[in-house]
């Protein structure tokens, strides 16, 4: 088991116009604002995570049995981790700072401030999502087998419930994680996920879990989520 506390979230501004707006430039005064709340955002983000890895005893129909006792229990998560000969566990998190000023912002009726800065914190989340990914890809190279996608609980096929699993499989409060009784997050900026290593995964770079899932022709988020695991976090509203 790790906890990684010293990250530097990579993100960009950038990544914001991409994921919502389309790719768009936004408009001038859009643009000078979300530069200004780039800043804030970068001194509010705190990263960690915490992961581990467990090997695989059997794959059955809807049930992935791992070493340690616990299983992972639904008709997706068992076809993804089909080849699966071991299963790395994360959980990260870039903290509350930046959700609790977002909130502050919304309750002041600046709400276009309040949007970008949530925006970008999911954008810091995404990327240390995946910084944690290329760790395990170092992590799985002595293998000789390659890594999969990352699939989270609430994805299709893989019930939210099972986020009761993966807490109990890693030690999430060590970098100030909670889990409310309908399975949501706490702080909401966080994701959990699983990645196997075996022969014949399908790596990131050949697919996702979007490709599998019924509402990836109206998905809002259908062209960030493959690489990082879907967000615990839902608000959506458009660009103002």
């Amino acid at each position: 088991m790790q906890v990684l506390t010293e990250l530097d979230c990579r993100f960009m501004l950038d990544d914001v116009w991409q994921n919502e707006n389309g790719g768009r430039p936004p408009r001038p005064a859009l643009k000078a604002l979300g530069e200004e709340l780039f800043l804030e955002a970068k001194s509010l983000v705190k990263p960690a995570a915490v992961f581990d890895l467990f090997n695989v005893r059997s794959v059955g129909h809807n049930k992935v049995a791992l070493s340690n006792g616990e299983s992972l229990r639904g008709p997706d998560i068992a076809r993804f981790l089909a080849p699966a000969r071991q299963v790395f566990v994360a959980a990260v998190s870039i903290g509350s700072a930046l959700e609790d000023r977002a909130s502050s912002y919304f309750a002041d009726g600046e709400r276009a401030r309040g949007y970008l800065l949530d925006c970008l914190g999911t954008a810091a989340m995404t990327n240390l999502a995946q910084q944690v990914c290329a760790r395990f890809e170092s992590l799985a190279a002595p293998s000789g087998h390659p890594l999969g996608f990352p699939v989270s609980p609430g994805d299709e096929g893989w019930p939210i419930a099972e986020q009761r699993v993966l807490f109990k499989m890693l030690p999430t409060n060590l970098i100030g994680l909670s889990l409310t009784d309908s399975c949501i997050m706490l702080p909401k900026k966080s994701v959990s996920f699983v990645v196997g290593v075996g022969p014949g995964m399908q790596t990131a770079a050949e697919g996702s879990q979007c490709d599998y899932c019924s509402a990836r022709e109206v998905c809002r988020f259908k062209h960030s989520h493959g690489k990082s695991g879907c967000s615990n976090d839902d608000s959506a509203m458009p660009l103002p």
